[in-house]
């Protein structure tokens, strides 16, 4: 029983920990579009799915705070949503598209 608690506890966490991260993008980024808040970083956000699109990706961590987002590198075929990120370490071709907006 201890354990289930436990793990309920941590889910409840886990969402309100989400649920700041959405909050605070919101703010950073109140509208669709790309902001740059800070040297070297910057949000996308994109409130509708669409059709892919070419680009040439430099080193990066992607985080999803919300929705889901598919990459192609070349025939590969990457998806990544809010429980997982991509990590890229040099520059890269690229296809990209939303896949579920919120």
């Amino acid at each position: 029983m201890n354990g289930m608690l436990q793990s309920a506890r941590l889910n409840q966490l886990e969402q309100c920990l989400r649920e700041e991260l959405v909050d605070r993008i919101n703010r950073a980024a109140p509208t669709d579009g790309r902001f740059d808040p800070f040297d070297g970083i910057y949000l996308a956000r994109s409130s509708v799915s669409g059709n892919p699109a070419s680009a040439v990706m430099g080193p990066s961590l992607c985080v999803i705070a919300q929705g889901g987002k598919e990459m192609f590198f070349g025939e590969q075929r990457c998806q990544y949503d809010p429980y997982t990120y991509l990590l890229t370490t040099v520059e890269l071709p690229v296809s990209t598209r939303v896949m579920q907006a919120s």
